[in-house]
């Protein structure tokens, strides 16, 4: 995604704003005719749009489980997997879904172990339609219900 304009300025102008009046064929237009000393931006629908867009993205949580048997067998330990609606421009950011029934349904060791296991987790880099993580240092051996942050 670009980086949102945040350099918007207002018009300034000297006094009051003057505008001229002209009919032609019984049709009267209205013209800006007013002296500014500093041109303003416009902000139109295609800037809302977007800067709409980003706080969407950044809102949206994506949950997944990463199973444990889908680790590859050497580190740096990785594994894709499918993830629907994820996309290529999406953050790495993510974290232990600690809403997923994996997590509320255990005990509080399972729920210790399932934390410290996604923690073993070091990156996540998104591509359309899938995720691919990352441990360097240990594999992990639950299943990890992950959420998705700002995907």
């Amino acid at each position: 995604m670009k980086e949102l304009k945040t350099n918007y300025k207002d018009a300034v102008h000297d006094g009051k704003k003057q505008y001229k009046i002209t009919t032609t064929n019984g049709v009267s237009n209205i013209d800006d005719v007013t002296t500014y000393t500093t041109a303003g931006d416009t902000f139109g629908a295609g800037d809302i749009n977007e800067t709409n867009g980003a706080i969407n993205r950044l809102a949206r949580r994506l949950s997944v489980t990463v199973p444990a048997s889908g680790w590859s067998a050497s580190s740096p330990y990785t594994q894709r997997v499918a993830v629907s609606g994820v996309l290529a421009t999406d953050s790495g950011e993510f974290a232990c879904d600690t809403t997923a029934s994996a997590y509320t349904s255990g005990n509080a060791t399972l729920r210790a172990t399932l934390k410290a296991q996604a923690g073993f987790i070091d990156q996540a880099n998104s591509e359309d339609g899938y995720v691919t993580f990352m441990c360097r240092d240990f594999k992990p051996t639950q299943d990890l219900p992950i959420v998705l942050l700002g995907a």
